[in-house]
């Protein structure tokens, strides 16, 4: 989580001076945001706050199995959540898109702004503690879209993203419930039949 977060931030507050240098406060909150999430992810820190809270035996891998989490796992997860959260620019870009609020030979432009503000909006979102970052993520939104996409366009997209990830949400987690409990019903059975002849053997 703290990883996400504070990729998501990074992520934001390079855009941020690329294409909003103007945006001060919300960048100087993505870089405060980034250091404060990133700082205990690295790899001597991490061990020592393990090591020191005692936490490793809350984990099925004990002290030893946290030693190869270094480096490169460390830049591995920052390369991927990455992606993850260029994804979710895309889906607030698309939004923009399909409501008439985007505007032809700015994609590249378009998409950036939008991953920075989706980046931020969860991130200060998850930080406040709020339930769903109410009202926190609509801020972010709003501050981030309205000079690039105009008022109107930031106050759509702020309502239509929530609904749009929260039905995302709702219909892959169906799919993944249903999918376990099939994959369940069908393996159960087999798993039955093949244990038998070995239980008897022995």
């Amino acid at each position: 989580t703290l990883t996400m977060m504070s990729v998501g931030a990074f992520l934001a507050a390079v855009i941020l001076v690329a294409w909003l240098p103007d945006q001060r406060g919300l960048l100087l909150l993505a870089c405060l945001l980034s250091l404060a999430a990133g700082l205990p992810t690295l790899p001597p820190v991490f061990d020592r706050l393990v090591r020191w809270g005692g936490m490793s035996r809350l984990t099925a891998v004990g002290s030893e199995g946290l030693t190869p989490l270094g480096y490169g796992t460390l830049g591995g997860g920052w390369l991927l959540i990455g992606c993850g959260w260029l994804l979710a620019g895309g889906s607030l870009w698309a939004v923009l898109n399909a409501a008439g609020y985007t505007q032809p030979g700015r994609g590249l432009a378009e998409l950036a702004i939008c991953t920075s503000a989706a980046a931020l909006a969860v991130v200060a979102g998850f930080v406040s503690l709020i339930p769903g970052g109410l009202v926190v993520r609509e801020a972010v939104l709003l501050g981030l879209l309205a000079a690039p996409f105009g008022r109107a366009g930031a106050l759509v997209a702020a309502v239509l993203a929530r609904l749009v990830w929260l039905v995302a949400e709702v219909l892959i987690s169906g799919i993944l419930y249903v999918g376990g409990r099939i994959h369940r019903r069908d393996v159960g059975p087999r798993d039955q039949r093949g244990c038998g002849p070995r239980s008897g053997a022995t």
